[in-house]
């Protein structure tokens, strides 16, 4: 059950950047509300392949 869980986290849970898990405000940490455990990536070639084409890059959050 974890290995799937992980191997496809519920959409909610992925982002298409990585953020800080929290944030620095007037001398104290607060949780930054952006902040996923998971984090969809695009190779490099892929995403210059894409760009080249005049294609937008969209990012595959499902797992």
């Amino acid at each position: 059950a974890y290995f799937d869980f992980v191997h496809s986290p519920h959409r909610a849970w992925v982002a298409s950047a990585v953020t800080d898990r929290f944030k620095l405000i007037d001398g104290q940490m607060h949780k930054n509300s952006n902040w996923r455990p998971f984090v969809a990536k695009i190779a490099k070639e892929d995403r210059a392949e894409a760009m080249a084409a005049g294609l937008s890059v969209k990012i595959d959050t499902t797992g």
